[in-house]
C-alpha cells in the first residue's frame, strides 16, 4: 500500500516538472521570436466630428420659381478641410403636390440642391438628406428634412400719386412760400432751319437748406 502511494506521488511530481518545462520553453520561444517580427506599418488616425447641415429649414417661394437648399459639411474650427471620398454625393428626395412619386435630387457636398420651378401650390418636403459614397450612407443631414411652401403669388403692394388741391394743401398744414420753395424758369433753345426757337419751362423746386 505504501509502495503504491509512493509511485503515485512520484508520477504527479514528474508531470508537474514536465508542465513547467513546457511553459518555460514556450515563453522563451515567444520572447526570442518577438523582436524578429517586422512592423508592417504605423499610422495615426484622427477622429474629427463632421456634420452635414441643410438650410434653410423652411422657405416660401412663388409658384414657377426655382429655389435651392444649401448643404454644408461643418466641423470645429481649426480642424482643416474634411476628408471625404471623391465619389461622395448629397442625396435627397422631393415630395409634394406636383409629384406622384418622390423625385431624387443630388449635389456635390457644399453645393446647393437645386429645386426646380414648381407649378402647383402647396407644401413640399425635401427629406432623407444624406451624404452617400459607394452606395453607403456616411452622414445624415441636420436637419434631414426641410419644407418648401409654394404660394400662388407674392403680395403685391400698389403705390399711386395724385396732385393735391389748394384746399387739401391748406387742410394738411403745408405751407408753400419762398422760404421752402422757389420758382425758376428753364429756357431751352433749339436751332430749326436757321431759326432759333426758345421754349420756357417754369418749375417749382424745393429749397435745399444750406444751398445758395
Amino acid at each position: 500500500m505504501k509502495k503504491h502511494g509512493w509511485r503515485t506521488t512520484r508520477t504527479i511530481v514528474a508531470l508537474l516538472v514536465v508542465c513547467a518545462a513546457i511553459v518555460w520553453a514556450s515563453a522563451t520561444l515567444v520572447e526570442a521570436q518577438t523582436p524578429d517580427v517586422p512592423v508592417l506599418a504605423r499610422e495615426q488616425i484622427l477622429i474629427v466630428p463632421v456634420a452635414l447641415q441643410a438650410s434653410p429649414a423652411q422657405q416660401t417661394v412663388p409658384k414657377n420659381t426655382a429655389t435651392a437648399v444649401n448643404t454644408l459639411l461643418a466641423q470645429p474650427a481649426g480642424a482643416g478641410a474634411p476628408l471625404i471620398p471623391a465619389d461622395a454625393l448629397v442625396f435627397a428626395q422631393l415630395r409634394g403636390p406636383a409629384f406622384g412619386t418622390p423625385v431624387a435630387l443630388t449635389a456635390r457636398p457644399n453645393e446647393p440642391l437645386a429645386i426646380p420651378p414648381l407649378a402647383l401650390t402647396g407644401l413640399y418636403v425635401l427629406d432623407n438628406i444624406r451624404l452617400v459614397s459607394a452606395g453607403r450612407t456616411l452622414l445624415q443631414a441636420v436637419p434631414d428634412a426641410v419644407t418648401i411652401e409654394v404660394i400662388d403669388k407674392v403680395l403685391v403692394s400698389q403705390v399711386t400719386s395724385r396732385p393735391l388741391t389748394a384746399q387739401e394743401i391748406k387742410d394738411k398744414g403745408i405751407l408753400v412760400d419762398q422760404t421752402n420753395f422757389k420758382v425758376v424758369n428753364f429756357t431751352a433753345a433749339f436751332g430749326v432751319e436757321g431759326r432759333r426757337v426758345s421754349i420756357d419751362f417754369p418749375m417749382v423746386l424745393p429749397t435745399q437748406r444750406g444751398a445758395r
